[in-house]
């Protein structure tokens, strides 16, 4: 018999275009939350005021100063965005720190997504993100 050269997988694909950094993040981590809805992970997906929070803490990092910005942005009080973070605390999308539990870390899948982008800013990339179905055995 000859040796049949492997088939590579039939890839669907989808493109989604973003204004700027901000915008991307902002899709990246809407399509992150659908993920961990399907997963069983949150019982909802993020709202959009989340999702934009989330972004500016991806972009900026989870600082006073960027407290301040998404409040600008949101149109809300930083009594507000403290509520919204609670929230973000519940999905588990925000963790609190072992050592001080008053400050916040994002997940650490949060934190992979993060630096996946942040090296792609610096190479120039766009990001290409996979999602593969398998069945549950």
């Amino acid at each position: 018999m000859e040796n049949q050269p492997k088939k590579s997988p039939q890839i669907f694909t989808l493109t989604l275009s973003f204004k700027d950094d901000l915008d991307g993040l902002k899709k990246l981590v809407e399509l992150f939350s659908y993920q961990w809805k399907i997963q069983g992970r949150v019982p909802n997906v993020l709202r959009n005021k989340l999702v934009v929070l989330l972004s500016l803490y991806l972009k900026y990092g989870f600082t006073k100063k960027t407290k301040t910005k998404a409040s600008d942005i949101l149109k809300v009080g930083i009594a507000a965005v403290n509520s919204m973070n609670l929230e973000l605390r519940t999905g588990n999308y925000l963790t609190k720190d072992t050592m001080n539990t008053r400050i916040n870390h994002l997940h650490p899948d949060l934190v992979l997504l993060k630096n996946y982008m942040d090296t792609l800013n610096v190479s120039g990339e766009s990001p290409l993100v996979l999602f593969k179905l398998k069945a549950d055995v």
